[in-house]
C-alpha cells in the first residue's frame, strides 16, 4: 500500500463554536489534531497535537509561528469556476488552487456554510468563499481525495477544543 492510499479513506473533523475551533484527521497513517483559540487579546493561539506514532507531540504556535508553518500557502492563487457539484445535498461551486511549488488543490465549497476559522486552520483554502466540502491533490502520481459524509449543527462540548497541555 502506498503513501496515498493510507491517506485516502481518512476521515476530517471540523468544529467550531464561538473563538475556537478544531480540526481532527484520522488516517491510516495519522491521528492528529489542529487547535484554534481566540485569546482575550484577540491574538489566535493553535495547537497541533500528533496522537498516533511514535513521535507523537504537542507543539503551540502563537499567530505569527503558524503563518511561518504554513508558508508554503503563501503565493497560492485561488481560482473560482463556475463548475458546480452536489455534496451532501449543498450546491457547491468548484475552486482550484495552485500553491507557488506546482500542485494543484481541486476544492467544492459552499458559500451555505461560512466558518471563517477554517481559512485560518486550512491555509490552503483562505481564498476560498465558503466551507470546504470536498477537495482532491495529486500526491507522487496518486489521488487522495476528501469528502465530507455528514454536517451536524449539535452543540459541541467544551472538551472538544480543549487542547491536551503536553
Amino acid at each position: 500500500m502506498g503513501l496515498a492510499e493510507t491517506y485516502n479513506g481518512g476521515v476530517e473533523t471540523l468544529f467550531t463554536a464561538g473563538g475556537q475551533a478544531r480540526i481532527r484527521l484520522v488516517s491510516l497513517m495519522r491521528i492528529q489534531s489542529i487547535f484554534m483559540s481566540t485569546g482575550d487579546d484577540e491574538a489566535k493561539r493553535f495547537t497541533i497535537v500528533k496522537e498516533s506514532g511514535k513521535d507523537k507531540y504537542v507543539s503551540r504556535l502563537t499567530e505569527d509561528e503558524w503563518k511561518t508553518y504554513n508558508k508554503k500557502y503563501d503565493g497560492s492563487v485561488c481560482k473560482l469556476t463556475e463548475d458546480t457539484s452536489e455534496v451532501l445535498n449543498f450546491k457547491c461551486k468548484k475552486a482550484i488552487v495552485s500553491l507557488k511549488n506546482g500542485k494543484i488543490i481541486t476544492a467544492w465549497y459552499t458559500t451555505a456554510i461560512q466558518a471563517p476559522a477554517f481559512s485560518f486552520l486550512e491555509p490552503a483554502f483562505s481564498g476560498v468563499p465558503g466551507l470546504v466540502l470536498k477537495y482532491e491533490y495529486t500526491y507522487k502520481k496518486k489521488t487522495i481525495a476528501y469528502t465530507a459524509t455528514s454536517i451536524s449543527h449539535a452543540p459541541i462540548e467544551k472538551n472538544v477544543f480543549k487542547a491536551p497541555v503536553g
